[in-house]
C-alpha cells in the first residue's frame, strides 16, 4: 500500500492526543487552498453530483465520486480530501508497475474474484469520468490528478479548468476524455467483454444526460448568473 489507511492514522494520532481519552474526539481531514478561485471547483461538484443522482434515476450503473468544496472568498476556500486513495502518478512513481501490474499485484489473479470486481469498479468509474470529462469539457488531465481507490475506483479531482477556461487560456486539448492504453488493459484489451461493456455505459450515461440536459444548462446559468465566472 502506498498510504497509511485513513483507518489507521486516526487511530495512531487518537493514541498521540493529549484529547484522545475524549468520547467526542475525532479526526477530520481537510485541504486548505489560498491564491485559488474555487469557484469553478464548485460547479463542477454540482455537476457532478447532478450526473450522479441523473444516473441513479435512470438506473444506469455508472460511479462517480463527488467531494464536498466550501468556497470562503474568491480566493480562498476548502476541498474536502478522498481518503483511502493514491494517483496514477504515486503508483507510477513508487512501484514502477502498469496500472494492468497494480491491479494485479492488488486485488490478486485476473479471474479471482477480487480482481473482477474491482475490475468492474474501474470500467463504471471510467465510464463515468469520461462523460463527465467530455460534458463539462474538463481540461488538464494527468496522472497526479487521477486517483484509484482501495476497490477499484477511477477518481478525477482538480475541476479547476472546466467549460470554455483552460490553463493559460490556450484550447490544447485534443482529446474529448483521458482513456489510455493502460486503462484499456485493465478492462481486459479492446474486444474484451469488459471494453465492451464500457462501450455500452458510455451510450447510456449520454442518452440519460441527453434526457436530463435542460436540467444540467440551468445549473450551470444558475451559477453563472452575477458571478465572474467565464
Amino acid at each position: 500500500a502506498l498510504k497509511e489507511p485513513w483507518e489507521e492514522k486516526q487511530r495512531r494520532i487518537k493514541e498521540s492526543s493529549p484529547y484522545g481519552y475524549l468520547s467526542s474526539w475525532q479526526l477530520l481531514s481537510v485541504i486548505v487552498k489560498c491564491g485559488d478561485d474555487l469557484r469553478q471547483e464548485l460547479l463542477a461538484s454540482q455537476l457532478l453530483i447532478m450526473l450522479q443522482r441523473i444516473w441513479e434515476a435512470e438506473r444506469v450503473p455508472l460511479w462517480v465520486h463527488p467531494y464536498r468544496i466550501l468556497v470562503l472568498s474568491d480566493d480562498s476556500g476548502l476541498i474536502e480530501p478522498i481518503l483511502n486513495t493514491v494517483s496514477l502518478h504515486q503508483i507510477k512513481k513508487h512501484c514502477q508497475l502498469s496500472l494492468g501490474e497494480y491491479f494485479a499485484q492488488e486485488f490478486g489473479e485476473s479471474n479471482s474474484e477480487s480482481f473482477l470486481t474491482a475490475q468492474r469498479n474501474f470500467v463504471q468509474s471510467c465510464a463515468a469520468y469520461c462523460l463527465v470529462c467530455y460534458l463539462v469539457q474538463v481540461k488538464d488531465r494527468h496522472n497526479g490528478n487521477i486517483l484509484l481507490d482501495g476497490e477499484g475506483h477511477l477518481i478525477h479531482i482538480d475541476f479547476g479548468f472546466i467549460l470554455s477556461t483552460s490553463p493559460r487560456n490556450l484550447g490544447f486539448e485534443t482529446s474529448p476524455f483521458k482513456l489510455t492504453p493502460e486503462f484499456v488493459e485493465v478492462m481486459g484489451g479492446i474486444g474484451s467483454d469488459m471494453f465492451e461493456y464500457f462501450k455500452i455505459l458510455i451510450l447510456q450515461g449520454m442518452v440519460a444526460a441527453r434526457k436530463h440536459m435542460d436540467k444540467i444548462l440551468t445549473l450551470v446559468e444558475i451559477m453563472r448568473l452575477g458571478s465572474q465566472l467565464p
